[in-house]
C-alpha cells in the first residue's frame, strides 16, 4: 500500500535551478514563490530564500497513483510525545530519495535545506530545528520523519 505525497525540498540561497536528472519522479522547481505550492497552506515555507522543488512519481502525471513513493504508519498519540501521528515510510529505492536530497544540499550555498513531506492531514504548520543530512538520512532510513513537518537540514 502507498499514500499520495508530495516529497518538497527548498534549496535555501539557491539562485540556479538545479537539474535533477532522474526518470522514475518529475520535478517541478520555482523561485520561492510568494504562495506556497499548496495555496494559503504552507505559507511560511514561502518565506524562506531560495528554490522550491515538489517531487512526485512520474506514473502521477499519467494519472496512475499505485506506485507512491511513501507509505505510513500510525502511531496513537498517547503513546508518542511526538508533534504528530504519522511518519513516513519509504516504498521506493531509498536512493532515489538521498541522491535527490544530497544533490540540493550540495547546490545551497549555505549548505541547507527544507524539507517537507506533505500529506495534508493537519493544518498547522510545523518546522522542525535543524538536523544534520546524515542523522536526517538515518531517521528517514528507520521510519522516524514525519509527514507534515518541515526539517531544515544542513550538511
Amino acid at each position: 500500500m502507498s499514500v499520495i505525497a508530495d516529497l518538497n525540498i527548498i534549496c535555501l540561497d539557491e539562485r540556479n535551478k538545479t537539474i535533477i536528472d532522474e526518470d522514475t519522479f518529475s520535478v517541478v522547481c520555482r523561485r520561492n514563490p510568494t504562495k506556497s505550492f499548496y495555496g494559503a497552506s504552507w505559507d511560511t515555507l514561502s518565506m524562506l530564500k531560495g528554490n522550491w522543488y515538489q517531487i512526485t512519481p512520474i506514473k502521477r502525471d499519467y494519472g496512475m497513483y499505485n506506485d507512491e513513493f511513501f507509505d505510513l504508519y500510525f502511531v496513537n498519540k498517547k503513546a508518542s510525545r511526538a508533534h504528530g501521528n504519522y511518519y513516513v515510510v519509504v516504498n521506493c529505492d531509498i536512493n532515489i530519495i538521498y541522491n535527490a536530497l544530497k544533490k540540493l544540499i550540495d547546490a545551497s550555498p549555505i549548505k541547507k535545506i527544507c524539507v517537507l513531506f506533505r500529506l495534508d492531514y493537519q493544518k498547522k504548520q510545523k518546522i522542525s530545528g535543524v538536523l544534520k543530512f546524515n542523522n536526517f538520512f538515518s531517521k528517514l532510513k528507520n521510519n522516524k520523519i514525519l509527514f507534515d513537518m518541515a526539517y531544515i537540514v544542513e550538511l
